[in-house]
């Protein structure tokens, strides 16, 4: 069994389990995990769209998943049928899916604009409101994460040494255009204003991804 929230996993999985809490509608769809390799037998999502006061689970109906005993088959309750229709109206009420795809082209329009003004930058990987950077040199994605950290800005580095951007749905273009200008600045070493010191995840040597 094999549970992600950072995508689809690095090698497959008998019980695949989608946390959507962290993509649900950043990537302008219903569901990021649709277009995973391996589909997922069961996502979860919904609780972060009420700061964790409910949440909704899909279950793809199976002869595997029944035989796995981690699924209830039992009828939904009432409490979690009307939990998946709140997500569902609060999606399409709040047009976080089309709110997705416009903030997810201009993220992807922004650090574009960075990797053609900074060599240092070989590729970038944009998909909603997740990005990943690839650097030339392999010791610059640390580099990278402490210098934007300094700068009031929380980046990752994934398992295949990228820097990773993971934005909130809940975004202004303007603060997206921060993000990108602190890369930027990072890059060509610019002061910054007060310099925050460095957190704990900066100091250790986890990949694990932060979110900004």
């Amino acid at each position: 069994m094999a549970l992600s929230d950072f995508g689809p996993p690095s090698r497959p999985s008998a019980f695949l389990i989608a946390d959507e809490n962290r993509s649900f509608a950043r990537h302008g769809r219903w569901l990021a995990s649709s277009d995973w390799t391996q589909k997922p037998d069961l996502v979860v999502f919904g609780d972060s769209l009420a700061g964790g006061d409910f949440g909704a689970v899909l279950v793809r109906c199976n002869a595997a998943v029944a035989a796995s005993g981690l699924v209830d088959a039992s009828p939904p309750s009432p409490a979690a049928i009307a939990a998946a229709l709140s997500a569902v109206r609060a999606i399409e009420q709040g047009r976080l899916i089309e709110q997705g795809n416009e903030l997810g082209t201009y993220l992807a329009t922004r650090l574009d604009s960075v990797k053609a003004s900074c060599p240092e930058i070989k590729a970038v990987f944009a998909k909603g409101l997740a990005a990943t950077v690839e650097f030339v040199e392999s010791g610059l994605p640390r580099q990278m994460k402490r210098a934007l950290c300094e700068r009031g800005v929380l980046v990752g580095v994934d398992r295949f040494n990228r820097l990773c951007i993971s934005l909130s749905l809940v975004i202004r273009p303007a603060e997206i255009d921060v993000v990108a200008g602190t890369l930027r600045a990072a890059l060509l070493k610019q002061p910054t204003w007060r310099q925050s010191p460095c957190c704990a995840a900066c100091e250790s040597d986890d990949d694990a991804q932060t979110v900004s």
